[in-house]
C-alpha cells in the first residue's frame, strides 16, 4: 500500500495519494484523501487549492453508486466546499474579519464534518 511506503507524502500531500487512487481505478479510496488535501489546504489559507480538492472529491464521489452514505459525504464536501468558497470571496473583497471567522468556524467543525464514510 502506497499509506505504508510513503506515509511523509501521504501526510503532506494527500492529493497525489488520492489521484493515484483514481488513477487504478480506486475511486473509493481517494475520497479521504480529497478530503485531506482540502483540509490542509484550509489550514494554510490555500482557499482556491482547497475549493479545487473539494470539488474534485465531489466529482469523484459522483461517480460511485447512489447510497444513503455517498449522499452524506456529499453534503459534508458542499458544506466544506461552500464555506470555503465564503472565505475565498471575502478575502477577495479584503473583508479580512468575515473571513478568519467562516474559516475558524469551518476549521473547528472539520473533525466532524470530514469523517469519512467507508464505501
Amino acid at each position: 500500500m502506497l499509506e505504508q511506503r510513503f506515509p511523509e507524502t501521504v501526510a503532506s500531500q494527500p492529493e497525489l495519494l488520492a489521484h493515484h487512487y483514481i488513477e487504478a481505478g480506486l475511486i473509493a479510496q481517494a475520497i479521504p484523501y480529497w478530503q485531506q488535501a482540502g483540509q490542509h489546504a484550509v489550514q494554510r489559507f490555500a482557499n482556491a487549492e482547497a475549493v479545487n480538492h473539494l470539488t474534485r472529491g465531489l466529482e469523484v464521489l459522483k461517480t460511485l453508486p447512489d447510497t444513503t452514505e455517498r449522499t452524506q459525504q456529499e453534503a459534508k464536501f458542499w458544506e466544506f466546499r461552500a464555506a470555503t468558497s465564503l472565505a475565498r470571496l471575502w478575502q477577495q473583497q479584503g473583508k479580512k474579519d468575515g473571513t478568519r471567522l467562516v474559516l475558524a468556524d469551518i476549521y473547528q467543525r472539520l473533525p466532524r464534518l470530514l469523517t469519512t464514510t467507508r464505501f
